[in-house]
């Protein structure tokens, strides 16, 4: 089983040629796995899910709906979401990096999908300062580099991270991180010839609101 689920991911994230194709066999071998062997697909959730997670922001429509169909038919609610954070942001920051720009936003979509679904569920709105620690140096290499079609949802999860994790960045002594913070806002307000300010303006707003009261 570990074998076929190591050929499934080689499938997605390592083929070039045909990769479209490749990454459809990839979720069709994911998705025959959760139907006909669940006790195992649940044996292996932690290394399944956070895999199933990623390639559900897929690009490609007909593989994005496979892995989805994977994901909602053995996950309940957001709370998984925050359950397997750590190995989901582990695998996003591993492919922040990719050769292939379907894999590199696919990752950076999961990222910003990881915030959104967190903060969202009952409970959880505020971000703790652990996993705000956990979270901003993989959001903020998903935030790097110049902008692409469907990047807003990676500036919409970096306003609400900023809005949600005020108990780390507002942390006695941490004002470089404010500081940090405000200059990835100012640089991503300025891109697409700053259609992008909308987007970021309040998480910019709050920032410098703090720094001005510091």
């Amino acid at each position: 089983m570990l074998a076929t689920v190591s050929f499934a991911k080689v499938q997605y994230f390592e083929t070039e040629e045909g990769s479209d194709r490749a990454r459809l066999l990839a979720g069709e071998i994911i998705h025959a796995i959760s139907q006909h062997a669940t006790d195992r697909f649940t044996s292996l959730a932690s290394e399944l899910l956070p895999f199933v997670f990623l390639a559900k922001h897929d690009g490609e429509e007909h593989v994005r709906k496979t892995f989805e169909e994977t994901w909602d038919e053995h996950v309940a609610g957001s709370r998984s979401v925050a359950l397997y954070l750590s190995e989901i942001l582990a695998l996003c920051n591993a492919h922040l990096e990719s050769r292939q720009w379907a894999i590199k936003h696919t990752a950076a979509k999961a990222i910003a999908d990881t915030v959104l679904s967190i903060t969202s569920a009952v409970g959880s709105e505020k971000l703790d300062k652990a996993t705000a620690d956990k979270i901003w140096p993989v959001l903020d290499r998903a935030l790097s580099g110049k902008s692409w079609d469907g990047k807003e949802v990676v500036l919409e999860a970096f306003v609400r991270f900023v809005e949600r994790g005020e108990a780390w960045w507002e942390e006695d002594g941490k004002t470089a991180r404010v500081k940090e913070l405000e200059k990835v806002a100012v640089r991503e307000a300025k891109r697409k010839e700053g259609a992008n300010e909308k987007v970021v303006k309040p998480a910019l707003e709050l920032l410098k609101s703090h720094l001005g009261n510091a």
